[in-house]
């Protein structure tokens, strides 16, 4: 039975996305760890609006059990979160290896899909690295 509060959250979401919304593309991928090929089966889609959230971060690798010092590192984590009734339109789940490119960008920067937490709230989390 659905929450009475479920029309509540599917507007705001709609504001969130209008508002805090990035334009993306899903590049669904087959393969393992060696090789990716676009996935036949799970077509690409674009227009999509999802909320993106970057952060940069740096540091020394690590030698452990020595001294010695590691080269400096950096990385980009970033997680998405897709409104649970796009995620659902998309009509297939996303999977760890696919691509997500923010297509508001010049050039769209990609990300790969780590992993999906599709938890109890109104929008899906979507790790990327």
């Amino acid at each position: 039975m659905p929450s009475p509060f479920d029309d509540i959250d599917a507007a705001m979401q709609a504001d969130i996305d209008r508002l805090f919304g990035e334009g993306i593309s899903i590049i669904p991928q087959l393969g393992d760890e060696y090789t990716r090929i676009p996935d036949p089966d799970r077509p690409v889609k674009s227009g999509i609006r999802a909320t993106i959230a970057r952060a940069a971060t740096g540091g020394a690798t690590d030698y452990r059990g020595s001294a010695r010092d590691g080269a400096s590192l950096s990385a980009s984590t970033a997680e998405m979160w897709i409104d649970r009734a796009a995620y659902a339109a998309l009509g297939y789940r996303l999977v760890r290896g696919d691509i997500v490119e923010l297509s508001d960008e010049t050039p769209p920067p990609r990300f790969v899909v780590a992993a999906v937490n599709d938890g109890d709230g109104g929008d899906v989390q979507v790790i990327l690295g």
